[in-house]
């Protein structure tokens, strides 16, 4: 009987966004399994396509054969092809994008068979098989000499054997034969390694003829014996405090064997202190007790953890992990900032040691492929990472724990746009494991979700060990101006920092803008300098002089005229993160400041290296945009400055008022989390708006009822459903008639569906807040209303036929509307 296979041609085109049916030749039948990639003829070409299915039947009357299978072992896991497919309805994007968002680094991947020894049996094995299997006893002693395992490939061509006689030994469970996952566009790391090539009497023998005659040597010869494993030649050399010369002349008298070993590369390979469980306070033993009954009882759940900052939310999640460990499932952990990766990476390794892997996109190309391996090989039970680390492909997994679940970096902007949560949601629900969102200061949605029931609420109302919050204190920057004060730093937030100065405690000083200056403006005409490709003004930067767009990167050196007058009266406005670490440097000559924002963490390893700088206290003030303001824990921080709470206050979104209360909620945790106590100064023009205020007050509640009664009135989530349609394109007027019949769309489709104004609000359309980007002008239509209706409104609305000259993208529960 014929069989066929649903494939996704790997072409991102809205005109192949289907399954294609193509006929599963009878050789291939054994082995083709869903979520395996394969080469298929696609017109004139051949192609790599996966596959999503296999059926007995095709609406296709003479399908084409599948040509190879690429890999020995599907490189998607069966649920890994169902979310896909979720992904791609719930994000209405391509389902090869959403396909291409569940597959490790690097695109050219494939699955290599390797022979493993079963070391139990083979000693007892060679002798036997000497004189009866001599090929047999070949492969054995090949492995033996190799370090106990090998690609497939290798072990036929080095013994000149046939499969046949790998499978015999794998029978007689004298071989493990495995699967490892290889990358041409990311080389394997491999380092030369030695193992003694004589019996350990033997050896023991020449050690003690040689003791005198050749020490080095015998000190090799003794450190392979005592420890009897697979040593890297340089750090054998340094253990016996001689020369890779010198093991390379044991290798010679045939007392070692030489041979190259793949290894893992490790991006986190410095070794870590050990940790043991704390005792949890009573709060947190509630908290435990309650997630513990869920993972055991295996109905899954979802938890809202919300604990003050410092409440010890950390040593809930490594105590949880445990438990799912006990159990025998597997867990991943999710951050927001990449920036948090070092010091949590950091605590999770004391406590699991090798069993955390790291996923985020920081990680070289090799780095990250070795981590996916050890993660689909089963050599690693925990994930640690940001987003995409949510797609990590356990098999068992129980746990998924998402730390500051409030933050909007766990939203995708990119296609697909999806959101972490909803990802880790879905995949709960799939493998009935638990979900633990955790945050001192929860989305609205979120608290909202656990008012009404739908989430289990947990909460850790004090800091451990009872350390007090730190007392807050707004300072009203338009008294300062009145009083001459014309500087960034009100006169407290001065004296305050001369004081930690001079008690060498540590500051944290926070201005969520990098660069100099915010804009370059004209006295003479008011011309301001604007991006050639967005309609945003550039942000000048310093030391180099130039001026550059946050959106697009394009930059300039700043002009001595101006462009449009040629007046010399070019002004620099606005502060930045380079022009507060300047005035600290020249207001406070001693002070050793560092500053942490995108500028200063380009390069590879910068996050960790800068933090572990301030952590060692080789730096007195850490200064950053908004990577600081979460999830460190500096014992010797006595005082957090915002320089302006007004930054995220001014952008045009419904949820502004939201982030700047997190934001500063968040940075206020980082003082005082030692015994020496803390203070938080918060500078503003706004000094009366509720989210400040509440903020000052560390209560989430005010803020919650407030912000509450905002969206209802005004009609936002959680009181409806959002989602925008965004048009795009390099012609403005094209682009503005694109928006007006996509509207026209919208409008007729929710009639067509017999929805009533009340179900689903369609508003606009309308130029976006970011009008051009990136030499794109951009409109938008607001969907708004009942989930259920506005997302059959969508579905209906990407389904059909009808073509735009324009980008036209659908945007569900978008995180901004800019």
């Amino acid at each position: 009987m014929d069989t066929y296979a649903e494939i996704i041609v790997d072409i991102q085109s809205q005109a192949v966004d289907r399954l294609f049916h193509y006929r599963v030749p009878p050789v291939l039948q054994p082995d083709l399994r869903a979520g395996h990639r394969v080469i298929v003829p696609f017109g004139s070409r051949k192609l790599v396509g996966y596959v999503m299915g296999i059926v007995d039947h095709s609406p296709v009357n003479e399908a084409k054969p599948i040509l190879k299978i690429l890999d020995e072992e599907p490189l998607l896991t069966g649920e890994m092809v169902d979310l896909a497919r979720w992904l791609a309805q719930h994000t209405y994007c391509r389902l090869i994008d959403a396909l291409r968002c569940l597959l490790p680094p690097g695109i050219h991947i494939k699955s290599e068979k390797y022979v493993e020894l079963a070391q139990e049996h083979v000693d007892c094995a060679l002798e036997r098989l000497k004189e009866r299997a001599p090929k047999q006893e070949a492969v054995l002693r090949y492995l033996l000499e190799v370090g106990g395992e090998a690609p497939w490939d290798d072990v036929l061509g080095a013994v000149q054997c046939g499969s046949s006689v790998i499978n015999i030994l794998a029978e007689k469970g004298y071989l493990n034969i495995k699967h490892r996952w290889t990358s041409p566009a990311v080389k394997k790391k491999r380092v030369q390694v030695c193992r003694l090539n004589v019996p350990v009497k033997e050896a023991e023998a020449w050690v003690e003829a040689n003791m005198k005659r050749a020490p080095k040597q015998a000190e090799v010869i003794t450190r392979l014996i005592e420890t009897e494993t697979v040593w890297t030649v340089s750090s054998l050399a340094a253990a016996a405090n001689t020369t890779s010369a010198c093991v390379r002349a044991l290798e010679e008298k045939g007392l070692i064997k030489r041979f190259w070993q793949e290894v893992y590369r490790d991006p986190y390979g410095e070794g870590v202190e050990a940790s043991q469980p704390l005792t949890p306070n009573p709060a947190q033993r509630q908290a435990l007790q309650e997630i513990h009954k869920a993972l055991t009882e295996t109905t899954g759940g979802v938890f809202l953890l919300r604990g003050v900052t410092g409440s010890g939310k950390t040593e809930v999640y490594l105590q949880a992990i445990a438990k799912a460990l006990e159990l025998g499932k597997q867990a991943i952990v999710l951050v927001p900032e990449i920036s948090l990766t070092p010091q949590t990476v950091q605590r999770f390794k004391a406590r699991f040691g090798g069993r955390v892997a790291v996923l985020h996109s920081a990680l070289s190309g090799g780095e990250r492929f070795d981590e996916w391996r050890r993660v689909r090989n089963g050599d690693a039970d925990i994930v640690v990472g940001a987003r995409s680390a949510v797609f990590a492909p356990f098999t068992r997994l129980g746990l998924i724990i998402i730390d500051e679940e409030h933050e909007q970096s766990y939203r995708q902007e990119d296609m697909p746009r999806y959101h972490a949560r909803d990802v880790a949601l879905w995949r709960a629900k799939r493998h009935g494991a638990v979900v633990v969102l955790g945050s001192a200061t929860p989305s609205v949605e979120s608290a909202y979700l656990a008012e009404t029931g739908v989430y289990r609420q947990l909460v850790l109302p004090e800091r451990i060990e009872t350390r007090p919050l730190p007392p807050v204190e707004i300072v009203d920057m338009r008294a300062e101006l009145k009083h001459g004060n014309r500087s960034m730093l009100s006169r407290r937030l001065r004296l305050a920092i001369s004081q930690r100065l001079q008690k060498r405690e540590q500051m944290i000083i926070l201005l969520n803008r990098r660069g100099y200056a915010t804009c370059v403006l004209c006295r003479e005409c008011g011309h301001v300098m604007q991006c050639k490709n967005c309609r945003v003004t550039l942000t000048y930067h310093e030391p180099d002089r130039s001026v550059r767009c946050h959106y697009c990167g394009w930059q300039v050196p700043l002009p001595r005229l101006c462009p449009e007058c040629r007046s010399q009266l070019l002004r620099r406005f606005g502060v930045g993160t380079q022009r507060v670490e300047e005035v600290l440097l020249r207001e406070f000559p001693g002070a050793r400041v560092l500053r942490m924002d995108m500028d200063t963490t380009r390069r590879k390893g910068a996050h960790r290296a800068i933090l572990g700088a301030f952590e060692r206290g080789e730096a007195d003030i850490l200064l950053g945009t908004q990577m600081i303001a979460k999830g460190l824990d500096f014992p010797n921080v006595t005082l957090v400055g915002v320089i302006s709470a007004d930054t995220s206050l001014s952008i045009p979104d419904f949820r502004a008022g939201e982030r700047t209360f997190q934001l500063l909620t968040q940075v206020a945790g980082r003082a005082g989390r030692g015994d020496k106590g803390g203070e938080v100064i918060i500078q503003t023009y706004n000094p009366e708006h509720y989210s400040i205020q509440a903020a000052a007050a560390h209560d989430y509640t005010a803020f919650y009822q407030e912000e509450l009664s905002f969206r209802r009135e005004m009609g936002y989530p959680p009181y409806a459903f959002l989602a925008r349609v965004l048009i795009s394109g390099p012609a403005e007027g094209e682009v503005m008639e694109t928006a007006h019949k996509a509207w026209e769309a919208l409008r007729q489709l929710t009639a067509d569906l017999g929805l009533k104004p009340q179900d689903v609000g369609i508003f606009g359309p309308m130029p976006a807040p970011l009008s051009l980007v990136r030499k794109r002008y951009r409109w938008h239509i607001i969907v708004k209303g009942e989930e259920e209706a506005v997302r059959r409104c969508l579905g209906a609305f990407t389904a059909s036929p009808d073509t735009y000259p324009c980008s036209v993208s659908v945007d569900a529960a978008p995180s901004a509307l800019l």
